[in-house]
């Protein structure tokens, strides 16, 4: 074998890290009665670790006495002796108790459950719509732009913008999908989030590195969708090499559900990783008739 092989190995070697995706999970049919268990919701036990399968069916299996539009993620209703799928409008709630921000209704100064109209339809209770602020009495709209000073550059202007104070002194939208490395401009934004660092005019994610406490060196944010597993060496927090040190306790939530625990007594990667993007609604439901079940 030449050098040059050997030293592409060696860095291969020093350079490996172990990260974890926080938008996937083991697939459910490789986990233990333990680790099924915290992905309810995805996951259920019958003699396995099985999928669980999201359909209307399932709120033929609440009682009356959950059959709530809250406890059922507003997808389910108490009709002709049976709990049956329900598709919920604002106007079928008549209190402000009631009316769900969850599907983007709001309770307005007429009385009325319905959906967004204007910022000046809303007293200061319900005035929490992107958009709008409660200033000076009253209920408005605002844009970042229009904002000159630190102190009041704060809210969300728009369903996917929050307004940030650049470097530079300005009031600005900043997307809230932004990371770590989208905030050079936005300093006070950068050393406020605990995944950030702020160096030479520049933002970018913490590495293991960077923690100087044992008690830190856990795991480290990577990127929007990824973290990298830390490990204590000697003095130093540094890139694990492997999962050796995780425990039957730590090793599939320290993973973000990544990693399992063998037979073999080793925290092993899962061979099958799926998505977590399924419908939020969905996985209230099937929890809650998950643990009705249970009851």
């Amino acid at each position: 074998m030449n050098k040059s092989l050997l030293l592409f190995i060696g860095l291969l070697a020093t350079t490996y890290a172990v990260t974890f995706d926080t938008t996937m999970h083991c697939a459910c049919e490789e986990l233990s009665q333990t680790e099924c268990a915290k992905q309810m919701g995805y996951c259920k036990w019958s003699t396995t670790c099985e999928t669980v399968e999201y359909t209307a069916a399932s709120c033929s299996s609440v009682t009356q006495a959950n059959c709530t539009p809250k406890l059922t993620g507003y997808q389910c209703a108490w009709e002709s002796s049976s709990c049956v799928e329900k598709s919920y409008s604002c106007g079928d709630f008549t209190t402000a108790d009631d009316c769900p921000r969850s599907i983007d209704c709001y309770w307005n100064k007429s009385g009325k459950c319905d959906s967004f109209s204007s910022c000046g339809d809303y007293d200061e209770t319900n005035c929490r719509h992107y958009g709008c602020k409660f200033t000076s009495g009253a209920c408005a709209s605002f844009t970042c732009s229009s904002y000159t000073t630190e102190s009041d550059c704060s809210g969300q202007d728009s369903e996917t913008t929050r307004c940030a104070w650049t470097t530079d002194g300005k009031c600005q939208a900043l997307s809230l999908s932004a990371s770590c490395t989208d905030f050079s401009n936005y300093k006070s934004r950068c050393e406020s989030s605990s995944s950030c660092k702020y160096a030479s005019n520049s933002c970018s994610f913490k590495t293991c590195a960077d923690f100087t406490n044992e008690n830190q060196c856990y795991v480290v944010r990577a990127s929007q969708t990824e973290v990298t597993l830390c490990a204590w060496s000697g003095s130093a927090c540094a890139d694990a090499a492997d999962t050796s040190k995780l425990t039957q306790d730590t090793c599939f939530d320290v993973s973000y559900q990544n990693y399992r625990w063998s037979t073999d007594s080793k925290c092993v990667e899962c061979s099958d990783l799926v998505s977590d993007d399924i419908s939020s609604n969905a996985v209230i439901l099937s929890v809650f008739v998950a643990l009705a079940l249970i009851a």
